[in-house]
């Protein structure tokens, strides 16, 4: 019983210095191997081009269908129309003759020159008040009233100083007869105040003197008169000028002013009752394929898968607990749901972004697939 209860000495020496190494080992591991912090959070895989959704934004049948099921589109091209009282074919003319014309009066005319009886339902009324501009302005331009009246007024003027030049020379000539007169009158006089000449002459000297002075004021007053009738007249060309400059002004205000009230018009009907492609790609028909048939309004009605290949991306909210430990190049391991990890494995990932602030307490970060 003695031998059989005793240790060996050397057992012992040995298990404490195994028990002793095993430690070191566990303590010097621990410096150089770390269990990485695990945070769980949702994924949402997406394409770098993901496909759009075509929403409605009014309730209705679908009118026309102007494209088919898995056609190529190109962005901004017209998918469907709903229900509405406009006529298509007539809204669409319209609006790329609005697009290739400016807001002057004659590339808008030219652009709705073909015809202008166009049924366009909630858009008529604006498209009467641009058809009611252009015609003010096309109706100004053939009158031609503002020309023609400035041309009148400068024959006038030109008449005028005609006129009044040779006033001028007929009160030159009239003041020096005056002149005369006047000597001549002096000279009577003087004549008469020592009875060489008889009352009756020395008369009719004065007689002359006063129809000279008569006839010299007269031209006076014609060439003030001229005079004046000549600057009213410059002054009424002036207040013709600026009032011309102020109605094509209006007018083209006017013609601007009614040209985008029709395009804010267009555009509200466009966004309400036109079903377009916001990308490129190829349109895909889920739930809606016909026409007549009736859509309820913020329902996706067709979806645009961008055509091309783009690289794969994973959408992560990742909670604001923890998250300071999240950082870019950071490995991401990635279990797909109704994917057997156990069988299949799991898919590495590589955070390359994280927003900078938080949205609902969640922030988001990218999930790059290096592998693929």
């Amino acid at each position: 019983q003695e031998v059989m209860g005793q240790v060996p000495a050397w057992i012992v020496r040995w298990g404490i210095t195994l028990l002793f190494l095993v430690v070191v080992a566990l303590l010097v591991g621990s410096c150089f191997f770390k269990y990485p912090d695990v945070i769980t959070a949702d994924m949402t895989l997406t394409g770098q081009h993901p496909a759009t959704a075509v929403v409605t934004r009014a309730a209705g049948k679908i009118q026309e269908l102007l494209v088919r099921d898995n056609r190529p589109v190109r962005q901004g091209d017209w998918l469907a129309v709903i229900e509405n009282h406009a006529d298509t074919d007539d809204a669409i003319y319209l609006d790329k003759a609005l697009e290739r014309s400016g807001s002057d009066v004659d590339s808008l005319d030219k652009a709705l020159s073909k015809y202008k009886e166009l049924s366009l339902g909630d858009m008529q009324a604006a498209y009467s008040g641009l058809l009611s501009a252009l015609h003010a302005c096309i109706n100004y331009r053939e009158i031609d009233y503002y020309p023609q009246k400035m041309t009148s007024i400068r024959k006038q003027i030109a008449l005028y100083k005609a006129y009044y030049n040779e006033t001028e020379r007929q009160r030159k000539t009239l003041s020096e007869q005056f002149a005369l007169t006047r000597r001549q009158y002096a000279r009577d006089s003087l004549l008469y105040s020592r009875s060489v000449i008889s009352s009756y002459e020395h008369e009719t000297a004065r007689a002359s003197l006063l129809q000279s002075r008569y006839s010299l004021e007269g031209a006076s007053a014609s060439a003030e008169n001229l005079r004046i009738q000549i600057g009213e007249q410059e002054q009424s060309l002036l207040d013709l000028t600026l009032e011309r400059s102020e109605k094509e002004f209006t007018l083209r205000q006017e013609l601007q002013t009614a040209r985008e009230q029709l395009l804010n018009s267009m555009n509200e009907w466009r966004l309400r009752y036109c079903l377009i492609a916001p990308v490129g790609g190829v349109v895909t028909f889920t739930k809606y394929w016909n026409e007549n048939q009736y859509i309820p309004s913020g329902e996706v009605a067709f979806t645009v898968v961008p055509q091309g290949e783009g690289r794969l991306v994973g959408k992560v909210r990742i909670p604001i607990a923890r998250s300071g430990k999240v950082r870019r190049g950071q490995r991401a391991i990635v279990r797909f749901s109704n994917f057997p990890d156990q069988e299949f494995g799991v898919v590495n990932g590589v955070v390359s972004n994280i927003s900078l602030v938080p949205t609902d307490e969640y922030y988001t970060a990218d999930i790059d697939f290096p592998e693929g």
